[in-house]
């Protein structure tokens, strides 16, 4: 099987991230009911170089299902700043996943 490279890995779905080569870590952190869904504050995600906030987000929807219908209206931040569900990840970088937030 032929291994994807790094260039070719944006836009693939989870489920063919394990042919991508070599993974990086990225630490997850959930609030309010991501954090319920998942039942974890944090979580360490391995995850193909080139991966975007988005393409975390779809991975773990696989690992936790109840993270599911949440999902549509999330929001991120990349080491505390907010950023685009398009917005690509770094090795060692924090995601936070953001559910809607009130106003009031």
């Amino acid at each position: 099987m032929r291994r994807i490279s790094s260039d070719e890995a944006h836009g693939f779905p989870p489920d063919v991230w394990y042919m991508l080569e070599p993974n990086m870590k990225v630490t997850v952190r959930f609030f309010a009911s991501h954090r319920e869904a998942t039942g974890c504050a944090s979580y360490g995600a391995d995850v193909p170089h080139g991966a975007c906030a988005a393409d975390v987000l779809s991975q773990l929807c696989e690992t936790f299902p109840r993270l599911q219908p949440l999902a549509h209206n999330a929001a991120f931040a990349i080491n505390q700043t907010q950023v685009a569900p398009a917005s690509p990840l770094h090795d060692g970088d924090e995601l936070a996943v953001l559910p809607p937030m009130a106003g009031g």
